[in-house]
C-alpha cells in the first residue's frame, strides 16, 4: 500500500513539473528543450501512467516556424500564387521507450529541472530598429508573396547609397501583419495606400516612417487604388464585377460603380477615368463626377496596360486570345472622342505585357519574355530587345522619373525570392539588388 501511495504521488508531482515545464517552453519558445527533453519526459510519463510501455512511439503535431526567404519551398506543379496551401504542419516521430526502471525516470526529472533552471527569467525581445528612410529619393517596391501564404512585404531602396531593406512594413510595424498578396502601391497626400489583395484590403501608412495607421475593409479582391479628387478613389477589383469608390477623408467605401469583369489598372484624364478590364475586349470610360460608365473601347482581350503618352494620347496593350485567333495588340487612341488613331498587331507567338512609358512621356516599354523599347512615333513595333532576357522571368518593371532609370523584376521561380535589375536609359546595368517574393509594384519619388 505504502509503495502505491508513493508511487502515486511521486507520478502527481513530474505530471505537475512537466504541466509546468511544457508551459514554459512553449511560453519561451525553445524549440531545442521542446523537441528533445519535453519528448523524452513525456514518453517516460506515459509509461509511468499506464504502467506499461505498450506502444512504439509517440506523435506529435507542432507548427513549423515561419518559412525563412532564403529557403526554397518545394516547388509546385501549378503557378504557385494560385495554389491554395494547407496550413503548413510536420508529424514528428519521437524515439521508441523502452523498458526504464524508476530510478532512469527520476535521472531524467532531475536533469529536466536543471535545463528549466537554466533558461533566462524573460525572453529577450529586442525591440524593431528605426530605419532611415529620410532620403531625398527612394523607391519602394511591394512583394505579393506567395499565394495563401500571408508572407506578402514592402522593400525599401535608396537608389543614392544603394541600401535595401526588406520587409520595412514589418520592421515598422512589428504588431501588424501585411496580409496576403499586396498587390500595388500608391501615394495620395501624405500617405502610402498598399492594397493587399487576397487579404481584401488596403492598408494606409504614414509616407514619412512607415508607421500603420488605417485599414480600409470590405473589398474582394482589391488590385489598384486611383486618386480621381480630393476626396475620392477609385479601387479596380479582381471579383467584385464593381469599382469601389473610397471616401478619402473618412477612409471607408461609400458607393460602388458597376463594371462586370477583373478589372485593373486606370488612369485619368480631366473628367474621365479609363478603366482596364482583364477578361472583357473594352476599356471602359468613367465618369468621375457622376461616378458613372459612359462609354467603351473596343481593344481586344486580356488587357494588360494602358499609359498617356506626352501629346496626352492613351496607349493600351492588350494580350490577345490564342484560342479566339485574337492577336495581341498595342493602340493608340484620342482620349476626348475615344476613336483609335493607330494599331500595331503583334504575331501570333507573341505574348506581350506590363505596359509602362517613361517620364517624358515618349517611350513604351513592354515585356515580352524580353524587354522592349518603342518610340510614340515609331511606325511600326520594334524588331529586336531593348534589354534581352537571360534564363530571367521578367515579371513587373517601372520607370523612375528622378534618375530616369528602368527598374525591373525578376519573379525567378515565383518561390524564392525576387531579383530587382535597375538599367539607366540606355539600357545598360548600373545595379541589382533582392526584393521579397514576387515583386511587382513600384513607387519612386
Amino acid at each position: 500500500m505504502k509503495i502505491n501511495m508513493s508511487l502515486s504521488l511521486f507520478r502527481m508531482i513530474i505530471y505537475y513539473s512537466l504541466t509546468f515545464f511544457r508551459l514554459f517552453i512553449r511560453l519561451q519558445k525553445i524549440v531545442t528543450l521542446k523537441s528533445n527533453a519535453l519528448n523524452m519526459l513525456q514518453c517516460f510519463i506515459l509509461r509511468i501512467a499506464n504502467n506499461s510501455c505498450k506502444f512504439k512511439y509517440v506523435q506529435k503535431i507542432v507548427n513549423i516556424p515561419t518559412i525563412d526567404k532564403k529557403t526554397k519551398p518545394k516547388k509546385q506543379s501549378l503557378i504557385p500564387h494560385l495554389v491554395k496551401e494547407q496550413r503548413k504542419k510536420i508529424m514528428i516521430r519521437n524515439f521508441c521507450c523502452r523498458s526504464y526502471s524508476l530510478e532512469h525516470s527520476s535521472i531524467l526529472f532531475t536533469f529536466s529541472l536543471l535545463l528549466y533552471s537554466c533558461v533566462k527569467d524573460k525572453p529577450n525581445i529586442q525591440s524593431p530598429s528605426n530605419v532611415n528612410i529620410s532620403a531625398s529619393h527612394k523607391v519602394y517596391i511591394t512583394n505579393e508573396g506567395n499565394f495563401m501564404y500571408n508572407n506578402a512585404s514592402v522593400t525599401f531602396y535608396d537608389p543614392i547609397t544603394r541600401q535595401v531593406i526588406q520587409d520595412i512594413f514589418k520592421s515598422q510595424n512589428p504588431t501588424h501583419t501585411l496580409g496576403d498578396v499586396c498587390q500595388s502601391i500608391s501615394k495620395i497626400g501624405n500617405e502610402y495606400y498598399l492594397v493587399v489583395n487576397n487579404s481584401s484590403k488596403i492598408v494606409i501608412v504614414n509616407a514619412d516612417d512607415l508607421k500603420y495607421k488605417y485599414t480600409i475593409m470590405g473589398f474582394i479582391s482589391p488590385r489598384y487604388i486611383l486618386p480621381v479628387s480630393y476626396s475620392k478613389a477609385y479601387v479596380s477589383d479582381l471579383y467584385a464585377n464593381k469599382i469601389a469608390i473610397v471616401n478619402l477623408p473618412t477612409k471607408t467605401i461609400t458607393s460602388y460603380v458597376p463594371c462586370n469583369g477583373w478589372t485593373e489598372k486606370m488612369i485619368q484624364y480631366y473628367g474621365k477615368v479609363f478603366v482596364s478590364n482583364l477578361y472583357k475586349n473594352y476599356v471602359y470610360v468613367i465618369d468621375a463626377i457622376q461616378d458613372i460608365i459612359t462609354d467603351s473601347i473596343y481593344v481586344g482581350k486580356y488587357l494588360s496596360g494602358l499609359v498617356l503618352d506626352k501629346n496626352d494620347n492613351l496607349w493600351i496593350l492588350s494580350s490577345g486570345d490564342a484560342s479566339i485567333a485574337q492577336n495581341p495588340q498595342l493602340l493608340q487612341v484620342n482620349p476626348v472622342n475615344h476613336q483609335v488613331l493607330k494599331t500595331f498587331t503583334f504575331s501570333s507567338t507573341a505574348s506581350p505585357h506590363h505596359l509602362i512609358i517613361d517620364s517624358k512621356r515618349e517611350n513604351l516599354f513592354f515585356i515580352d519574355n524580353h524587354i522592349y523599347k518603342m518610340n510614340i512615333n515609331d511606325t511600326q513595333l520594334p524588331g529586336s530587345p531593348f534589354i534581352t532576357s537571360v534564363n530571367n522571368n521578367f515579371y513587373s518593371m517601372e520607370w523612375s522619373g528622378f534618375d530616369d532609370n528602368l527598374y525591373v523584376s525578376d519573379a525567378m521561380d515565383y518561390i524564392q525570392n525576387s531579383t530587382i535589375y535597375r538599367y539607366n536609359s540606355s539600357g545598360q546595368l548600373i545595379h541589382s539588388f533582392k526584393a521579397g517574393i514576387n515583386a511587382s509594384g513600384f513607387w519612386m519619388e
